[in-house]
């Protein structure tokens, strides 16, 4: 879990017992001891996580590129865009979601009800699923808004979740700001789910 994505990322990138991170990670690298004695870890601006992520746009119908965007300029945009733009949907990879082992994600606006919907990949195993639910589904406020399914050929879930009500969530700020909000939904969701369980060992 994120114990052990953060451990390895903190052991490829420090450098002269430096490590810089962003505030999501140095806290849990902190609580959780994950720092070798004597490490410094200096903060990052979370607003510069995504700029170096890749961003496309695609046709829904026929799921053909239809443009990939300049980053970070397009962060600015307001993630209203899909709902202007409701025959798209945004394709979203980053290396970071590798610490949260989700496999790129996309964003769009329902046809019919009109939701922000974020779909994804998460890597976790089959015997978290009503665990990983109940977590999920309380922080967007209802069951309903998630749809969790386990794919076999992949090893992972399907997640499907409608995101209208996620904490912070504002359809007029920047896809930037929003991509922060749904980066740090799955980081405190795999947070709770690792600290419940190691409770339990």
């Amino acid at each position: 879990m994120l114990s052990k994505t953060i451990k390895t990322y903190i052991e490829e990138e420090m450098k002269d017992n430096r490590i810089s991170l962003f505030s999501d990670e140095r806290v849990f690298a902190e609580e959780h001891g994950l720092l070798p004695e004597g490490t410094a870890a200096e903060p990052l601006d979370d607003s510069v996580r995504f700029h170096d992520a890749l961003i496309e746009r695609v046709n829904k119908e026929t799921e053909e590129l239809v443009k990939t965007e300049e980053t970070p300029d397009f962060l600015q945009t307001p993630v209203n865009f899909v709902k202007q733009h409701v025959d798209e949907f945004l394709y979203i990879d980053s290396k970071w979601f590798d610490i949260i082992r989700i496999d790129g994600l996309t964003i769009e606006v329902d046809d019919v009800f009109g939701h922000y919907s974020v779909l994804t990949g998460l890597k976790q195993q089959k015997k978290y699923t009503n665990e990983l639910k109940a977590i999920l589904s309380e922080k967007l406020h209802g069951e309903d808004k998630v749809q969790l399914m386990w794919n076999d050929k992949d090893g992972l879930f399907d997640i499907n979740l409608s995101i209208d009500k996620l904490e912070g969530f504002n359809e007029n700020e920047s896809l930037g700001k929003n991509l922060q909000l749904i980066y740090h939904f799955f980081f405190s969701s795999l947070k709770e789910m690792e600290e419940k369980n190691s409770n339990k060992a």
